[in-house]
C-alpha cells in the first residue's frame, strides 16, 4: 500500500522542521543526523529516536501514517529541527506539505554499496536477529518497532524486494529518482557525505565550527561513513 497520500497543511508547533531528508537508510543518515544537530542546535528525528531513545510508541504512529489512518507528525516531530533515515524520509511529500519552509537532503550512495551494507544491518535484524530476540522476550516493545518496520519499510518501502539484490537496487534508486523529480530544485541538495560539511552548509546558509571537538569528531564522519 503507497503512503503517498496527500494531506492538509497545517500550522507546525515553533519553528517547525527545517531539514527533511529524504534519503534511505545506510545512506549516511547517522552522520547527516549528527552534523545538523550541530548546525541547528536541536534534535534531529532519526529510527534511532524510536530505538535508543527508546519511544517505542512511534512505531504504531509511522504505521498509522503509512496505512492512512493519521496525518499527524505533530507527536513525532515536536522539539526536532530536522528529521533523516528512514521511516521519516518516505514520507518527505507529506512533511514538505507539513512544512513548507524546509528544506530537503537526499542522501545518495553505490548502489551496490547500499545493499551490501543494508543486508548487512538493518535487514539482517529483521531476517535474523530480531525474530530470534523477540522469541526469548515476548510482549517487549520493541515487538511494536519490528512491526512497524516489516510494514512500512520492508513491505512498504522496498516493496518486499530485498531477497532480490537487483530489484532492490532498483528500487533504491527509483525512490532517489522520485525525489529530484518532486522536490524544486532550489529546495533540494543531493548529497554523499563524503562530500563533506562545504556543500552542506552552503546549502543550508550555515557556518559549521568545525574547530570544536565535538565538530571534529562528527567531521570525521561526515567525511567518510554511510551510517
Amino acid at each position: 500500500m503507497s503512503a503517498e497520500l496527500a494531506i492538509d497543511k497545517f500550522s507546525a508547533p515553533g519553528e517547525g522542521l527545517q531539514v527533511i531528508g529524504a534519503g534511505a537508510g545506510r545512506t549516511g543518515t547517522t552522520s547527516l543526523k549528527l552534523a545538523l544537530e550541530i548546525l541547528y542546535k536541536k534534535p534531529c528525528y532519526h529510527f534511532d529516536t524510536i530505538t535508543k531513545e527508546q519511544n517505542f510508541h512511534h512505531a504504531p504512529l509511522w504505521t498509522a501514517i503509512y496505512k492512512g489512518l493519521s496525518r499527524d507528525f505533530h507527536p513525532l516531530m515536536d522539539g526536532k529541527a530536522c528529521a533523516v533515515d528512514w521511516p521519516a524520509s518516505y514520507f518527505y511529500k507529506e512533511l514538505m506539505e507539513a512544512y513548507p519552509e524546509a528544506k530537503v537532503v537526499l542522501t545518495t550512495r553505490d548502489a551496490d554499496a547500499w545493499y551490501t551494507s543494508t543486508v548487512k544491518t538493518i535487514y539482517a535484524f529483521k531476517k535474523e536477529v530480531g525474530p530470534l530476540w523477540l522469541a526469548r522476550i515476548p510482549g517487549a516493545p520493541l515487538h511494536k518497532v519490528v512491526g512497524m518496520a516489516t510494514t512500512v519499510l520492508w513491505e512498504g518501502v522496498m516493496e518486499g524486494k530485498m531477497e532480490d539484490k537487483e530489484a532492490a537496487k532498483a528500487r533504491f534508486l527509483q525512490l532517489n529518482e522520485r525525489v529530484k523529480e518532486h522536490v524544486p530544485a532550489e529546495k533540494l541538495l543531493v548529497f554523499e557525505v563524503k562530500e563533506g560539511w562545504e556543500p552542506l552548509c552552503k546549502f543550508l546558509g550555515k557556518e559549521s565550527n568545525k574547530s570544536s571537538k565535538k565538530d571534529k569528531k562528527i567531521n570525521g564522519k561526515i567525511n567518510g561513513t554511510h551510517e
